[in-house]
């Protein structure tokens, strides 16, 4: 049985138990919306785009540090636009996803913004199917389809979409610390 915990540190959730009679630790994250800053630039906003990548891979690194985590699990939403890949999302999409590959195992659920981004991951990251995936007894899902199959062992779902890790993790983070 897998103990979900979020980190006040992030609106993110740590997943933590046995999986396969090993002990893992996963970080899960959602609704990123890499390439936002095309909205930005089009209003005459700049953000450098390396500052954008080592924000969010040193973000994860020391996540990934603190919490000795083996993998990353992204619920979707990890890029910006939805029926295409702007050029923004094309030049950093694959850096962080390299990046933050470096310090552990990466999973990435696409979500409803996430279309052709088999072109932009890179192998070594797992793209699992938008049915989302089962760890231990929960379904890790964007939330936007419904899931690949019912699954009776399937006890709680984790998904993003609405924000809803953010608002779990900020509302937890803030009486774990009270």
């Amino acid at each position: 049985m897998f103990k979900v915990l979020p980190l006040s540190l992030e609106p993110v959730l740590l997943i933590d138990g046995n999986l396969k009679k090993q002990h893992r630790k996963f970080i899960v994250a959602a609704d990123l919306h890499i390439g936002s800053e095309t909205y930005g630039k089009m209003n005459g906003v700049t953000l450098s785009a390396k500052v954008h990548i080592e924000s969010i891979s040193n973000r994860f690194h020391k996540l990934v540090e603190l919490t000795k985590a083996d993998g990353i699990i992204l619920l979707g939403d990890l890029k910006s636009s939805i029926s295409k890949i702007t050029q923004i999302e094309m030049d950093i999409i694959p850096v962080i996803l390299t990046s933050i590959s470096q310090h552990s195992e990466v999973y990435l659920i696409p979500g409803n913004h996430d279309s052709f981004m088999k072109y932009v991951t890179p192998d070594n990251v797992n793209l699992i199917s938008s049915g989302g995936m089962v760890l231990g007894d929960i379904l890790l899902i964007h939330g936007h389809t419904m899931p690949s199959a019912t699954r009776s062992s399937v006890r709680r779902i984790i998904m993003g979409h609405i924000i809803i890790i953010h608002l779990f993790a900020t509302i937890c983070g803030k009486r774990c610390r009270q």
